[in-house]
């Protein structure tokens, strides 16, 4: 496939509604398995009389639309069958892109799968193009793909939607095999990563790839996170502190320790070079690699593992990250883990922590079920099993005890801020001691 940035065009006018995919290249063509010639089929049955001459009044046919790139076509356009060979023969003719108020939903997919770019627009550009093709046939048109904007004759423009994986995909000249085969490094990297992780550990060392608390390694679970979460958490107001934060430049790189679905990693990208996305569960890493996809995020790098078996092969980073993950980990493996985060940094390199920690009082049972009852009213009767599963399974320390562990892993606590709702936020860096 060829980069599709701007293409500058004549359109060719084919006012016909609902051509389906069988009209575009007839059954008949279908026995091929590449592309090869498929553009000499295109409209066949419209294109040529019975004898293989070409029909002189068919558009394609008529000698002031040779060359030009863009097909204005009818309403629902691609419709029919879910034939690949559709798009395979307007590519193969010479159309770069094909502009329509409407597609079919597995023709568009299809055309952006293969370097096709279908545009939509409004019924009253529509019939504007299509007076355009009468008065002035040689009048050109210039798509730029990444302002996603069509100019016109005259000063005009007009901008149109598009899935951003497919945009990025495009710009790049690259099918989906294609794109990811750009992460070979990385690709590498993270089947580098999984050998360390099964490497065999002493009898004693934690696994901290059991789950404790609810299994988010249930995709059925992390398919209803963001759903619940986002009821209390504001993703990008949250992405949005810690970027502040850190106070970091566009070169930096970051590791997001426990990325879950990405309320952090997602919304942060475009604030950084690189950043490492590190979760022990595959479920919530295939969850939140399909999302930076569809972004069009490709500077993500993600890899399994946690606070324990993750091990950075690159440089020392400019910080790490990690929100509501620690509590997985009991006390001695916490320190373990921070250990671990201190020695992936650059010195000097910042280490931003939010987690649940609890305030030492000896009042603790009306304090968690306060805790508790907060939630309740906040988001609800079914995310308290949550919060009773959090406080009976998993391993939210005292805030004392999680100061000490930071100090005593080697950062520097630059600020700590403990809020109602037993949240807990340190921002930390590393010492050069």
């Amino acid at each position: 496939m060829s980069k599709f940035t701007k293409l500058t065009s004549r359109l060719v006018p084919l006012p016909v509604d609902n051509i389906d995919t069988d009209q575009i290249i007839p059954a008949r063509f279908l026995k091929v398995t590449d592309k090869n010639g498929l553009g000499e089929a295109l409209f066949s049955d419209w294109r040529y009389n019975a004898d293989g001459s070409p029909k002189e009044d068919f558009v394609l046919n008529q000698p002031q639309w040779q060359g030009a790139q863009v097909l204005l076509a009818g309403d629902n356009f691609g419709c029919g069958s879910s034939r690949e060979h559709a798009p395979w023969a307007l590519t193969g003719y010479g159309f770069t892109a094909v502009i329509s108020t409407s597609f079919a939903d597995i023709f568009r997919n299809n055309a952006l799968k293969n370097g096709l770019l279908p545009i939509i627009v409004d019924p009253e550009m529509h019939r504007e193009l299509f007076d355009l093709t009468e008065e002035a046939p040689m009048a050109e048109i210039t798509i730029d793909l990444e302002d996603q904007n069509v100019s016109l004759p005259g000063g005009r423009s007009l901008s149109f939607p598009i899935d951003p994986f497919a945009k990025t995909c495009l710009l790049n000249g690259v099918d989906q095999l294609g794109y990811i085969q750009r992460f070979e490094d990385e690709i590498l990297a993270f089947e580098k990563a999984r050998e360390l992780i099964h490497m065999q550990h002493p009898a004693w060392f934690y696994d901290e790839f059991k789950h404790s608390g609810v299994d988010y390694a249930d995709a059925s679970q992390v398919a209803v996170y963001d759903t619940r979460h986002q009821r209390f958490r504001e993703y990008k107001k949250f992405a949005d502190s810690v970027v502040a934060s850190l106070a970091l430049g566009r070169d930096s790189e970051v590791v997001d320790l426990g990325v879950g679905t990405g309320a952090f990693t997602l919304n942060a990208a475009s604030h950084y070079k690189k950043i490492y996305a590190v979760d022990v569960s595959e479920a919530m890493l295939e969850y939140t690699r399909d999302k930076a996809m569809r972004a069009g995020l490709n500077n993500v790098v993600f890899s399994r593992g946690g606070f324990l078996t993750y091990k950075h092969a690159g440089e020392p980073v400019d910080a790490v990250i990690s929100s509501a993950a620690l509590h997985h980990l009991p006390d001695m493996w916490k320190w373990v883990g921070l250990l671990n985060v201190a020695g992936m940094l650059k010195p000097g390199g910042r280490f931003f922590l939010f987690d649940v920690v609890f305030p030492m009082t000896p009042n603790y049972v009306d304090c968690f079920n306060g805790w508790v009852g907060d939630f309740v009213a906040l988001v609800g009767q079914e995310f308290a099993g949550e919060v009773e599963t959090h406080l009976r399974d998993e391993y939210s320390t005292f805030d004392w005890i999680m100061e000490g562990l930071l100090r005593r892993a080697g950062f520097v606590i630059d600020s700590c801020e403990y809020n109602s709702g037993m949240g807990a936020t340190y921002l930390c860096t590393r010492s050069d001691q």
